[in-house]
């Protein structure tokens, strides 16, 4: 089983994101305005505290140039800490 396999999905996604926006060489400042959010906002899905909708994971998609694949895992995984 790999590390991040057993991180609750909010947080994969998080770091699905981060990665992603990483590899685009972006800050969290230049993603942040792409998608018309705050910086504060950003950092709550990078860290997987926040509810993304799927309107919100599209424009993830489109402004980082990256499929959905890439940006929720397909491992079956906890969705919030402390679910058994």
């Amino acid at each position: 089983m790999k590390r991040d396999e057993a991180l609750p999905v909010y947080l994969q996604t998080g770091r699905m994101i981060q990665d992603a926006r990483r590899r685009r060489d972006w800050t969290q400042e230049r993603l942040a305005s792409e998608l018309d959010v705050t910086v504060k906002y950003l950092q709550r899905m990078e860290g997987g505290r926040a509810n993304l909708s799927l309107r919100s994971l599209m424009k993830l998609c489109i402004a980082l140039d990256v499929t959905l694949h890439e940006l929720v895992p397909d491992v079956p995984g906890k969705l919030i800490p402390g679910d058994d």
